[in-house]
């Protein structure tokens, strides 16, 4: 991506967008692992801006993506608490050198850590998630994509790229293999489903996507948003806001956020075995993304060849430790929704 901060023109956005004259040198923030963002200080207030990730962009789906991601987050933000990024001449998405951009108007806050989580807050994400899935999006017009076919991955063919590479992760994904097929098995079996009675949601509320100030949350990067399965989203939602340090489930804050969510109105039914097992697919998508960015398949840059290799062998012991709490989850979703 970009090696270093002088390589995005931040004077030229200044004059661009016409935010006055920066006041310091941008600096680097925390951010995801798929983009870069900024503090940007100018003569017109303070700014998050977030430099999108040009492997990404060089998808063909990808600029519609961020265009439709970003109407939603304006809708939203009539419901809940969510942080569209601002816009020019009404459109949010930014180009400029050939970089695409967000910019945001800075948001004070913090995001809290697993063990900083309570159950008071799971509940309190759980209350907006049923508001947002009660949230009328049909004026943006959005239709839910055609389902198509669900394309496999192939793990072995993965894992034989790692050896030829020396990729350290390599003999650890080897070792998992015929776990990854049955759970890839499982949860294309699950999605397809699941594709009936979709709403538009955020699709990755989970905390580093809050921000939390005087006990009150923000939400933010809403780049995923789009259809999901109510309860699927909820389900996952959950899960994000009761893990703790060691990826155990916190049973109580689990139910603190379903109850919340119930308490707001909605009914939660379905079968919750199918439910748990679409829960694989994002963390074997992460799994094979990190894969192929660690070999270089997604972008040549070193930096993100390395965030790729670390990110292997964490999503991989997380696939472990979510298919060994299956049996309590769909126990605690039963209980809970009887």
């Amino acid at each position: 991506m970009y090696k270093s901060i002088e390589a995005f023109p931040f004077e030229a956005l200044c004059d661009r967008l016409q935010l006055g004259k920066l006041k310091e040198d941008p600096s680097s923030v925390t951010g995801g692992f798929l983009h870069r963002m900024y503090v940007l200080n100018t003569a017109s207030g303070k700014y998050a801006l977030k430099v999108l990730n040009p492997a990404i962009m060089a998808r063909q789906e990808a600029l519609g993506n961020f265009v439709r991601s970003e109407r939603i987050a304006q809708e939203a933000a009539h419901t809940i608490p969510a942080l569209p990024a601002k816009r020019w001449n009404g459109e949010a998405l930014q180009r400029l050198d050939g970089r695409f951009f967000l910019l945001y108007e800075w948001q004070e806050g913090a995001r809290l850590m697993p063990a900083e989580i309570t159950e008071e807050h799971s509940a309190c994400i759980g209350r907006l998630l049923a508001e947002l899935h009660r949230t009328d999006f049909s004026g943006l017009d959005l239709a839910p994509a055609a389902p198509g076919p669900l394309q496999p991955t192939d793990w072995r063919m993965l894992g034989t790229q790692g050896d030829a590479a020396g990729a350290p992760w390599a003999p650890l994904l080897n070792s998992y293999l015929d776990s990854l097929f049955e759970w890839q098995d499982e949860t294309l079996q699950a999605v397809e489903a699941l594709t009936r009675g979709q709403r538009i949601s955020h699709r990755d509320l989970d905390a580093k996507n809050v921000l939390w100030s005087g006990g009150r949350p923000v939400i933010v990067d809403w780049e995923s948003a789009g259809y999901v399965h109510p309860m699927a989203d909820m389900t996952e939602t959950a899960l994000y806001w009761a893990e703790t340090e060691d990826g155990t489930i916190d049973g109580s804050r689990f139910l603190a956020f379903l109850g919340a969510y119930r308490q707001r109105g909605a009914a939660p039914s379905a079968d919750w075995r199918t439910v748990l097992a679409a829960g694989y697919r994002g963390k074997l998508d992460w799994l094979a993304y990190s894969c192929r960015r660690s070999l270089g398949l997604e972008g040549a840059d070193e930096q993100e060849r390395q965030t790729g290799s670390s990110q292997v062998a964490h999503t991989l012991h997380a696939l472990r430790r979510y298919a060994d709490q299956l049996p309590a989850l769909e126990r605690w979703l039963c209980d809970a929704f009887r």
